[in-house]
């Protein structure tokens, strides 16, 4: 077999490493080039919750149902209808303040309404209000909630109101210190135990005794 000779050698190993280099740089730059596109985006879009129903939700715990939760217009009507089936005169007043206002005793047999004193403390500096000698206190307790006491100037008793908190949404009231006639009228979304309910206006007269109210007539109406 013939050899090649020295040179022949060298030229053969230079262009096969020129073959080489020029393949790797041919690969290289295919690799540099490519690029991997954009991942496609998805047809799926993150709704925002509906704001008014939200704001339903957190007011009365259910979804807006058609009825208009702060529409006052049907309690302000059984108000009326109340008002007029009872005459305030008809209903005097349980006497008259004779002397001077009694504070109550928070320390002692009306601790048991110590946590509101302050309001009561400023309640009764207006004098009465309600059926000769009473006064009727009322405050608010959130987003259309109110509470409140009755309370006795002659002798610094404290009672409940008949209607307060959550469940009677924006009650409304008259009375007159020269009666012991009570008319309310609130809306309603809450059973007993705070759940839920088919919201209803709702509407009561009452009589003051002197220590708690009795029930003359009660009016409850769908939305």
């Amino acid at each position: 077999m013939r050899r090649l000779a020295p040179l022949n050698r060298f030229w053969t190993g230079a262009v096969s490493g020129l073959v080489i280099i020029a393949l790797v740089a041919a690969v290289t730059l295919m690799f540099v080039q490519w690029q991997p596109g954009p991942i496609p985006k998805t047809d799926v879009v993150d709704e925002p919750p509906q704001k008014e129903e939200a704001q339903q939700v957190a007011v009365t715990g259910m979804p807006d149902d058609g009825c208009d939760y702060l529409d006052t217009a049907p309690s302000e009507s059984i108000l009326n209808r109340l008002s007029q089936q009872h005459v305030f005169s008809e209903y005097p007043s349980l006497g008259q303040l004779e002397g001077a206002v009694i504070s109550p005793d928070f320390r002692g047999e009306e601790r048991s309404a110590a946590g509101y004193q302050t309001r009561i403390r400023r309640g009764i500096t207006g004098g009465p209000n309600f059926s000769g000698h009473f006064t009727i206190i009322r405050w608010g307790c959130g987003t259309g909630c109110t509470d409140g006491v009755v309370a006795d100037l002659s002798n610094g008793r404290v009672y409940d109101f008949p209607a307060g908190g959550e469940r009677y949404a924006y009650l409304q009231a008259e009375y007159r210190v020269d009666s012991s006639l009570l008319i309310i009228a609130w809306t309603n979304t809450l059973d007993e135990d705070f759940r839920p309910i088919p919201q209803t206006y709702r509407g009561m007269a009452l009589r003051w005794t002197g220590e708690d109210f009795d029930t003359l007539t009660e009016i409850v109406e769908p939305c």
